[in-house]
């Protein structure tokens, strides 16, 4: 029968090394800080005084939308929306573009 072979250890004694730790580099930070943003708050119903200015300028604007017309008189743009339909009745201002989120008006002249 044939010897079998026999099987050396090759683990070296565990020795400790005597050099210094290496300073672990600072982790990535992957987020970032959250920043708050003001909110405007703007008026729910528009004032009276502010309805006789808007229906004086807005015949002599190029274009009027919602969104125009809420920065423009800081007022929310779904009281702004129902002011435009309100002129629209009035015919002040005729639909130029209609889209399903968007409304552009014109001056009726």
């Amino acid at each position: 029968m044939p010897k079998k072979k026999t099987q050396k250890s090759t683990k070296k004694g565990s020795k400790k090394s005597t050099s210094k730790p290496k300073e672990k580099a600072q982790a990535k930070k992957w987020t970032t800080k959250s920043v708050k943003v003001d909110l405007k708050r703007r008026d729910i119903l528009i004032p009276d005084e502010l309805e006789e200015t808007i229906i004086s300028e807005v015949p002599k604007m190029k274009y009027i939308s919602a969104t125009e017309m809420a920065k423009k008189y800081n007022i929310r743009i779904s009281s702004a929306k129902e002011f435009l339909k309100l002129l629209e009745e009035k015919e002040l201002i005729k639909p130029y573009l209609k889209s399903r989120n968007l409304m552009i008006y014109t001056a009726a002249k």
